[in-house]
């Protein structure tokens, strides 16, 4: 490894185990740093249907690796044998308040009201001509807002009520991030959300835009995020503009990123996010099961293939979707079996205090199974004294804590 490498790292181990002088053998601290900086998904092009890196086309060795934090645990036990009197307790925390674990909160705002179907209509039909992708997709789409247009006659729009996420997330004194998405004005993929900016939206009992309502939470203490486009992954012009977009709106800058359908490209995806003033990504994740795509719950800092040295761009690695739980073209778990999966991987999570970042889509509300294994989950989290925040709470600290490490 090059030097380089070697103090990527030592970095890394610092900040998770709160140590220096962590020694590690050369074919370990390879596959950690191999691990961390996606490398293998440079070489390996194992994707998904919708262009995300999946290790469900591997061994059953590897997914097995993929539900645990490996290199957490591996770090744990050298920390151990380094300072054995820092494990005496049940952690050595590196969460404010000596909190045991972190978790960080995060939505992704696919959809924001179930009306305004004849407009939604129109959009999904305009895809066919404008945008890439499958045409069926865009198909399917405009047949559902063609029912939903009959059907939805005389009705409230049943989405109208998002602030219940954030008066739940109060209730434990935790705030999250709620990621919206900038319709972009060129390179459209079928795959993209389809609302804009402007349209009419219900919050806490108002009629107000989707502006308004992304200023109202923000201005309540939650974070507002961008939901990057699909395309826009490996285009800086899209990236930028719509960063801008949703800048515009708050009158702040937006540090915190997560690309529609997790779509990450490990060579490309990671500098542009940089080079465009995104501060913190949470893309990488799996779409179809739980588990620890780098290895790790902790944070860390991306890695720039191309230069071949590390990126600002602080990774915020997902571990638990709804979607990746519930859904029938991913695992399909019902409520019991999805439950469980949720406080293994919390389990796994609080052994070695990291952090479990969860993605729940706030357009679920309504139904019961995604809804209440929020609430059980928030409700486990405090009674283990978690420190929940947001991705930019998480990226305050964690940068504020390693300048002060090095002051």
């Amino acid at each position: 490894m090059r030097e380089e490498q070697h103090k990527y790292i030592r970095r890394f181990i610092e900040a998770s185990t709160g140590l220096s002088g962590v020694d590690l053998s050369n074919d370990l601290a390879e596959r950690i740093f191999e691990s961390l900086t996606l490398a293998r998904e440079l070489v390996e092009p194992g994707v998904d249907s919708v262009c995300n890196w999946t290790r469900e086309k591997g061994s059953l060795a590897e997914l097995d690796e993929s539900k645990t934090a490996w290199i957490d645990r591996e770090l744990r036990s050298l920390a151990a044998v380094i300072c054995p009197e820092a494990d005496n307790a049940k952690h050595r925390t590196v969460w404010p308040e000596n909190k045991p674990f972190a978790l960080c909160l995060t939505h992704d705002v696919d959809f924001v009201t179930n009306l305004a179907n004849a407009t939604k209509l129109y959009r999904r039909l305009s895809r066919l001509a404008i945008a890439d992708g499958p045409r069926y997709l865009p198909l399917l789409q405009a047949a559902g807002s063609l029912i939903r247009l009959v059907t939805c006659i005389g009705k409230s729009d049943s989405l109208g009520h998002y602030e219940d996420w954030m008066k739940l997330e109060e209730k434990y004194g935790f705030k999250s991030t709620f990621y919206f998405f900038s319709f972009p004005g060129e390179n459209l993929s079928v795959y993209d959300c389809d609302y804009k900016l402007n349209d009419s939206v219900t919050f806490d009992g108002i009629k107000m835009s989707v502006s308004e309502m992304m200023r109202t939470i923000d201005s309540a203490g939650w974070e507002i995020g961008l939901h990057g486009s699909y395309n826009s992954s490996e285009n800086s012009f899209l990236l930028s503009e719509q960063k801008a977009a949703l800048e515009h709106i708050i009158q702040k800058e937006i540090i915190s990123n997560r690309n529609h359908y997790l779509k990450f490209n490990a060579l490309v995806t990671p500098q542009i996010q940089a080079e465009v003033g995104i501060r913190n990504d949470s893309t990488q994740g799996f779409n179809r099961f739980a588990g620890f795509r780098a290895g790790t719950s902790f944070p860390y800092w991306c890695w720039n293939h191309r230069e071949g040295k590390s990126l600002p761009l602080l990774e915020i690695p997902m571990a638990l979707m709804d979607v990746a739980l519930f859904r029938n073209n991913s695992t399909q778990q019902d409520a019991d079996k999805a439950l469980a999966t949720s406080i293994r991987t919390m389990d796994e999570v609080e052994s070695v205090g990291g952090c479990l970042t969860l993605n729940w889509h706030p357009n679920y509300l309504n139904n019961d199974v995604y809804w209440q294994s929020y609430v059980t989950l928030l409700q486990e989290a405090s009674r283990r004294n978690a420190w929940g925040c947001s991705a930019g709470e998480l990226y305050n600290w964690w940068t504020e804590r390693e300048q002060a490490a090095t002051a």
